[in-house]
């Protein structure tokens, strides 16, 4: 009786626009079977198409006013909503907005809400935006969780460096105090070991302020070679020179600190037999890149590697260990010869990763 008395007072509001059953005008039976949601307000009362039952899961015979809309759909925000859309419809509805509505299964959905309006009465369009909201809600969220993560990863890796740093440091002031004390034949050994160290520790410096990324090989050279030279006695007599591709090598953590251990050996190695009573002296590296490859060419200007070292039938503890990294740990190859020099070329397999 009801449903009659309002298709009654339609029609006789819209002479000559036929009213179905149902309360939709005509005009916009057209609407009903559209992919958007349709909503016609007059006065206080609204009716809508099956979208729209579709989105919310009401009936039509479920919401019937302006305020059944914003009461049900709403809820506790009803107030809040309303006053937002009053303060659009005086503007003639401006723009679109994404609102929430609260369907009847309790689910929350994001849906799109345009409006227009004129003396005949009001259409809301709306367009059901929830699964990209959704989508955009759980990308946002992933986001800041990994944001979160990241930021007490680094935290964590702020500690440990300090913690190792700072253990390295102990280390290095220990063997340093060993030293002031030791036998002539203990210094040297203890002064071998320090050096090692120090490598470790500015390798590890190094990779600290990178967070752990690939390092520049030649900036990797350079910072170990001086350290060398800085606790030498000869550390204002000897000149280097570092040498490398336009394109910078870059070595993974795990790859940094054998080759720190390498650059090491190399340069002791020539301030003990190279340069030994000389009043001066140079070392040159060579970086190089190739297929993959990288190879490092390490020559200084004294007399010369030995006959029986070049014949591989001695070598010392430090030479030892440059072949045991290259040529073990690393499956490349050493190879020693003279030119105006001890020259001594190491090739070795690059790995760009972040390994650690």
């Amino acid at each position: 009786m009801e449903q009659e008395e309002n298709v009654r007072d339609l029609n006789n509001k819209y002479p000559g626009i036929e009213v179905t059953a149902s309360g939709i005008p005509l005009p916009l039976r057209t609407m009903e079977n559209l992919p958007a949601g349709i909503v016609f307000r007059d006065g206080n009362r609204v009716t809508f198409n099956k979208m729209v039952e579709a989105i919310i899961g009401y009936q039509r015979s479920e919401i019937t006013t302006v305020d059944d809309w914003f009461t049900i759909l709403h809820g506790e925000n009803a107030g809040v909503m309303y006053r937002m859309y009053e303060q659009d419809r005086a503007a003639n509805f401006p723009t679109s907005r994404l609102v929430t509505l609260i369907a009847k299964d309790g689910q929350m959905r994001w849906v799109e809400v345009a409006a227009c309006q004129d003396q005949e009465g009001e259409i809301w369009l709306l367009i059901d935006r929830t699964q990209r909201a959704q989508v955009e809600n759980a990308l946002r969220e992933s986001e800041s969780r990994y944001r979160r993560l990241a930021q007490e990863n680094a935290q964590l890796l702020r500690e440990v460096n300090h913690r190792v740093g700072n253990n390295l440091a102990l280390l290095l002031g220990l063997v340093q105090q060993m030293q002031a004390t030791a036998a002539p034949e203990i210094r040297d050994m203890l002064q071998d070991w320090y050096g090692r160290l120090q490598s470790m520790a500015e390798t590890y410096r190094l990779l600290g302020g990178t967070q752990w990324k690939a390092l520049d090989l030649a900036d990797l050279a350079e910072k170990v070679i001086d350290g060398v030279l800085f606790v030498s006695c000869m550390r204002y007599q000897i000149q280097y020179h570092v040498i490398s591709p336009d394109e910078p090598v870059h070595v993974a953590p795990k790859q940094a600190f054998k080759l720190a251990l390498i650059f090491n050996e190399l340069t002791t190695n020539s301030l003990k037999y190279a340069f030994r009573g000389c009043d001066e002296g140079h070392l040159t590296v060579k970086i190089r890149v190739e297929n993959g490859w990288g190879g490092i060419e390490f020559a200084d200007d004294g007399p010369g590697w030995p006959a029986d070292v070049l014949q591989g039938l001695r070598q010392d503890v430090g030479l030892g260990l440059v072949r045991g990294i290259i040529e073990h740990e690393m499956q490349g190859e050493v190879i020693l010869y003279n030119d105006n020099g001890a020259v001594i070329e190491c090739r070795f397999a690059l790995r760009n990763d972040d390994e650690i």
